[in-house]
C-alpha cells in the first residue's frame, strides 16, 4: 500500500469514528432532556383543580361590584376578557366579536347558577354545601330574607310631615310614609308636564328647529332622550321640520337607588341643585347580590329578549321572558362604559316582586314606570346604587 492510499484510508476511518461519536452525543442529550421534561410521579396527562373561590360571606359590601354579579367569569359576557363597548339603541355587534349579539344576550337577569352557601341545609334536611343549583323563580331559597321581613324600610314620619312639601325647607324624613306619598303626587304632575298632557312652565325651554336639527340632536344637545322630546310635542315619528317650535325639558339627569328602602329616584340637576322629580318603587336582588357602586346607562332595550341559564331563548312576549316591556343596561362607571353581562333596570312580568327581594341581582319595576325612565333618560345617566 503507498503511502497516499494509506493516509486516505486513515482519514476515512476517522470521519466515521467522529460520526458515531456525534451520533451518540445527540442520542444522550435527547434522552436526557425527554427525561427532564417527563412528568415525575406517574401523573402524565392530569391536571390538579383549583379549589373555587367560596360564595359565602360575599355580600354588598364587596369593593368590585363586578364581583357579585351573574356571568362567566367577565363581566361583559366576553370569554376572552376583551372589553366589549356599549352597543347603541337598535345596533348590533358585527360578527366575529366575542360576544355574539351581545346587547340583546346580555338583557337576560338570570344567566348563571348560583352556588349555594357553605353548610346551608335543604328542606329536606340534607346538606347543601357545594351543590350548584339555580334558584326557583320568585320561590324562597336558602339565604333568602324571610318573607315577613322582605319589605322596604319605612322610617317614622316627623311630627309636622303633614304640612311639608317634599321640596320645601321642612321636608319629610325621606322614604317615610309621608315623604312616598308626596313623592307620588309630584311624580305624577312632572311626568304630565313632560308628557304634553299640562302646559308648560319655566322649566321647559322651547327650542325652534334650523336646518341640520334632529331629535338624536337634540337629545344630546339638551341632556335627554329623543323619545321624551317627541313625547313632549306629540310627535308622531321622529321626522321634524325648519321652523318647528319645540318644548324641552333639558337635563342632566341622576338615578339613585336605595336598596332598603326599594325606591328609584330621578333628579334633574338644574344649576348646580338637584332637584327630585320622579320617584318609584322597585325590587332588588336576593342574597345581597344587588352590588352598591356607581354606574352609567350604556344601552337601552325595548322589548328585550331574555337568555336563560340553560341555553334556553324566550322572545319579548314568551310567558317565560320575565323582563318586562324595556331594559336599561348598566357599566361599571369609570370603566370606559364596559358593560356587565345580563346587570339592569328592567320590568316584570310579575309585578307583585317589586319591593321585594327576589331578583338575581337587577333593579325590578313595574313596566309603567321603567318605560317612563326608557323615555326620559339616555346612554350614559349615571346611576348610583346606595344601601
Amino acid at each position: 500500500m503507498s503511502g497516499f492510499e494509506f493516509q486516505r484510508d486513515t482519514v476515512a476511518k476517522g470521519s466515521a469514528l467522529r460520526r458515531v461519536l456525534l451520533f451518540c452525543v445527540i442520542g444522550v442529550l435527547t434522552c436526557g432532556g425527554l427525561w427532564l421534561l417527563a412528568p415525575s410521579g406517574g401523573q402524565t396527562g392530569k391536571t390538579t383543580p383549583v379549589a373555587a373561590e367560596k360564595s359565602a360571606g360575599k355580600g354588598a359590601d364587596q369593593k368590585d361590584p363586578e364581583a357579585l354579579l351573574p356571568g362567566d367569569g367577565t363581566p361583559n359576557g366576553n370569554a376572552s376578557g376583551d372589553r366589549q363597548l356599549p352597543v347603541a339603541e337598535g345596533e348590533k355587534p358585527a360578527a366575529g366579536d366575542g360576544a355574539a349579539d351581545e346587547t340583546a344576550k346580555d338583557s337576560g337577569e338570570e344567566t348563571a347558577s348560583e352556588q349555594a352557601p357553605e353548610g346551608a341545609e335543604k328542606a329536606d334536611g340534607k346538606s347543601a354545601a357545594g351543590a350548584t343549583a339555580i334558584p326557583e323563580k320568585d320561590k324562597p331559597w336558602i339565604g333568602d330574607v324571610p318573607a315577613a321581613e322582605d319589605a322596604p324600610r319605612v322610617p317614622p314620619d316627623k311630627p309636622d310631615a303633614a304640612s311639608a312639601g317634599v321640596g320645601s325647607a321642612g321636608t319629610p324624613e325621606p322614604y317615610s310614609a309621608s315623604w312616598r306619598a308626596q313623592a307620588g303626587t309630584l311624580t305624577r304632575g312632572n311626568w304630565k308636564l313632560v308628557s304634553g298632557k299640562e302646559p308648560s312652565n319655566a322649566e321647559m325651554v322651547t327650542h325652534t328647529v334650523v336646518s341640520g336639527d334632529s331629535l338624536s340632536k337634540l337629545a344630546v344637545k339638551y341632556h335627554c332622550a329623543a323619545d321624551v322630546i317627541q313625547l313632549s310635542n306629540g310627535l308622531k315619528s321622529d321626522r321634524i321640520r325648519v321652523g318647528m317650535k319645540l318644548k324641552v325639558l333639558p337635563g342632566p339627569w341622576l338615578v339613585e337607588v336605595n336598596k332598603s328602602a326599594r325606591m328609584l329616584s330621578v333628579f334633574r340637576m338644574h344649576g348646580g341643585k338637584k332637584q327630585l322629580f320622579l320617584a318609584f318603587d322597585v325590587g332588588i336582588g336576593r342574597l345581597g347580590k344587588t352590588p352598591a357602586a356607581d354606574f352609567v346607562i350604556c344601552a337601552r332595550l325595548r322589548h328585550p329578549v331574555w337568555y336563560a341559564p340553560d341555553g334556553s331563548v324566550f322572545p319579548y312576549g314568551d310567558a317565560g321572558n320575565p323582563l318586562g316591556d324595556y331594559f336599561l343596561k348598566l357599566a361599571v362607571s369609570g370603566k370606559n362604559g364596559r358593560p356587565l353581562r345580563g346587570f339592569g333596570i328592567h320590568g316584570t312580568r310579575d309585578e307583585a316582586g317589586v319591593t321585594r327581594s327576589r331578583s338575581n341581582g337587577c333593579i325590578r319595576m313595574r313596566n309603567r314606570d321603567v318605560e317612563r325612565l326608557y323615555q326620559l333618560l339616555p346612554v350614559g345617566t349615571p346611576v348610583r346604587i346606595v344601601e
